[in-house]
């Protein structure tokens, strides 16, 4: 092998590590979009449901209740798009 195959060569398996890495990123912007696709709709309709409990029940205790409920609901969902968020960010010192 002569220095120029070895060029060659070298450039052919950055060319590969290059698509490569497009391809894992592609598919980790995939996999988020599902994520918090499924995130969002597995929570809102629970979050729907207090929503309108609390609006059509009129009492004290009641509404208390569920607004501890959505403040649940809401934290639990912010908390779960968060850990997917720090998961893929790089942050580099």
């Amino acid at each position: 092998m002569n220095l120029q195959q070895l060029k060659q060569d070298n450039e052919k398996t950055t060319q590969e590590e290059s698509g490569l890495r497009k391809t894992i990123i592609n598919m980790k912007g995939t996999f988020s979009l599902l994520y918090i696709l499924t995130n969002t709709l597995v929570g809102y309709p629970f979050l729907l449901t207090a929503a309108l409990l609390k609006l059509v029940i009129p009492f004290d205790f009641s509404r208390k209740f569920f607004t501890r409920i959505l403040n649940i609901i809401a934290t639990t969902w912010l908390d779960i798009n968060n850990f997917l968020y720090k998961k893929n960010t790089r942050c580099e010192n």
